[in-house]
């Protein structure tokens, strides 16, 4: 192609639709799947926001015509599939009539593409806020949840899942009010909780929960992955910073609340963002009681300081991949940090019972040890048969409990083995 026809990715200012009907002002943003504009709908004089269906890495623009094109033959049949796929967003949306969720308008193909005409929202995202001008007041930021919460409980009543829900997708209008936007990951269920819709899979890092990391994960219509990214999302509300992925939550064995979000709602965050589904509010509406002072267990852990990567921010695109291929997605760029930096993570004896009843055991062991040591010096035979006696059952029990460890930690096992075949040889070869 020459250079006419690859001149521009996106519509020119100025640009109309539908004969006339809207003239694009100029481009909002643009993701791996569309691009959107703020335009006019000439006859109304209103301002409209057009998505526009244009997968970046697989379509070209001719740019005297505006027509858009698979960049190669081969890719034709996934931009097919993909544009079926966006016009099934606009549908969603279309269905969802609701005070905090976006509006549609129209749906209609042009340029050999597909296009849907939304509410024009006069404002910025909370993100935007949050960066511009820090977390927001405790009950500003639970009002605003409430009425994204609101939101979702709407669509699940209509069996429709967001499944990127996250501050960045989350406007606000002139009137105060948070509406619920971007449904391009969405996808709908059927009434016994099957998938019927085959949207894109995306992640959004620290507003998705584990499940989205897997392929199928959210194949079945689970409310509590919504309910994770709500609770994400007023942890960044009220701290200013993006939730540690769900992955590194796992490794940390549990969520890092900050100082700076009040007490009273962290129990409420902490189960919400629960990284096992069945420990997550069950509902959107049971997450509103939570906030409400319903009951949650209140965790009484020691707090420590929270690892945030220097690139989390959010407002970032998500990136999303077919559901067919092996999800290797990042939303912003993952920096390797030498673990020498990493903050120190105190050791939980409760959460390590075999460990702590082993170190016992060794201390037990010493002691009679010495106790032996001691009656052998005074020469007292009748103690010392009842302390063989009482040593081999102890080294009896060590080698069993070392058994039990290798089943959970092989290295400890091992040593602990060990340590009970040098009792055993200790307690045969002394002369009592």
């Amino acid at each position: 192609m020459n250079d006419s026809t690859q001149s521009s990715v996106t519509l020119h200012p100025g640009s109309t639709l539908q004969d006339g009907k809207y003239r694009i002002e100029k481009v909002l943003g643009q993701g791996g799947f569309g691009i959107t504009y703020k335009a006019v709908q000439t006859l109304l004089d209103e301002p409209v926001c057009v998505k526009e269906f244009f997968m970046k890495e697989y379509c070209l623009r001719d740019g005297s015509t505006s027509r858009v094109s698979p960049n190669s033959e081969n890719n034709a049949a996934t931009v097919d599939q993909y544009r079926t796929k966006f016009i099934k967003e606009a549908r969603t949306i279309f269905r969802l009539s609701h005070p905090n969720i976006i509006k549609i308008y129209d749906v209609f193909m042009e340029n050999e593409t597909a296009y849907y005409v939304m509410e024009y929202i006069e404002g910025k995202s909370l993100a935007e806020y949050v960066r511009e001008n820090g977390p927001f007041p405790e009950e500003v930021a639970v009002k605003y949840i409430r009425q994204i919460a609101d939101a979702l409980s709407f669509a699940h009543e209509h069996r429709i899942m967001h499944l990127d829900v996250k501050p960045a997708n989350m406007m606000l209008r002139p009137d105060n009010q948070a509406i619920l936007i971007d449904f391009g990951l969405a996808k709908q269920y059927s009434a016994s909780g099957e998938q019927t819709s085959s949207t894109p899979v995306g992640i959004s890092h620290g507003y998705a929960p584990v499940e989205q990391y897997k392929i199928g994960g959210v194949r079945d219509f689970s409310p509590e992955t919504d309910v994770y990214a709500l609770g994400a999302s007023l942890y960044y509300l009220l701290c200013g910073k993006v939730p540690p992925q769900a992955t590194d939550i796992v490794l940390e064995g549990g969520l890092n609340i900050p100082p700076e979000i009040p007490s009273h709602l962290r129990a409420p965050i902490r189960k919400a963002m629960s990284i096992r589904i069945e420990d997550r509010p069950r509902s959107i509406a049971e997450f509103v009681s939570l906030l409400d002072g319903g009951s949650a267990p209140d965790d009484k852990k020691e707090e420590k300081p929270v690892f945030v990567s220097p690139n989390n921010s959010s407002g970032e695109e998500t990136v999303t991949t077919d559901e067919s291929t092996v999800l290797d997605v990042v939303e912003a760029p993952i920096v390797k940090v030498d673990a020498l930096s990493q903050p120190s993570v105190k050791f939980d004896g409760k959460k390590h019972p075999v460990v702590i009843a082993a170190l016992w055991m060794v201390i037990v062991v010493s002691a009679i040890l010495a106790v032996q040591d001691l009656i052998i010096f005074l020469d007292r035979p009748p103690y010392v048969t009842i302390m063989r006696r009482l040593l081999s059952f102890l080294f009896a029990s060590l080698s069993v409990m070392s058994g039990v460890m290798m089943l959970r930690n092989r290295k400890l096992g091992f040593w602990l083995f060990c340590i009970s075949v040098i009792c055993y040889a200790y307690l045969f070869t002394t002369e009592l």
